[in-house]
């Protein structure tokens, strides 16, 4: 769903996904995805939100087949048989800006987890050509 008008934009989006299929221990979720966007000119604001449900939290047992024991190698004592996987569901919020030119665009964004054991913070910079820029006489030549 996208709700728009000339200077505003309001996408919302719910995907479900059906873990389970693969797994009776994976849970389904609805990953959730909604954001705002405002056009003033050449620049373009943006605000975002997203919830991603976890899969699976608990203990998995390893799977190992080995002729190591604890009699034949004194380091397999410290090899763990179990992972535990904690709660993992993530909610992350985003900013960014765009800067619209002639041949394309500069974005700028950054994106944040929110409620997490260790907080991620990425940045992206990146520039975007249209392809007929290619084609216009003087493209990538500069003046002396």
């Amino acid at each position: 769903l996208n709700l728009h008008s000339e200077k505003f934009s309001l996408p919302l989006d719910a995907e479900y996904e059906q873990h389970s299929a693969i797994s009776d221990d994976y849970k389904d979720g609805v990953t959730l995805k909604s954001g705002i966007e405002y056009k003033n000119g050449k620049l373009t604001y943006r605000m975002g939100y997203v919830y991603i449900p976890e899969v699976f939290s608990g203990i998995i047992k390893l799977p190992f087949d080995t002729t190591a024991t604890a009699d034949t190698s004194i380091f397999w004592d410290d090899v763990a048989s179990t992972v535990t996987i904690p709660q993992n569901a993530q909610n992350l919020i985003s900013i960014g800006l765009s800067y619209y030119h002639r041949d394309g665009s500069i974005n700028l964004a950054a994106v944040q987890s929110l409620v997490a054991d260790t907080p991620k913070t990425q940045f992206n910079l990146s520039l975007s050509l249209y392809l007929s820029s290619f084609k216009r006489k003087g493209f990538l030549y500069f003046d002396d």
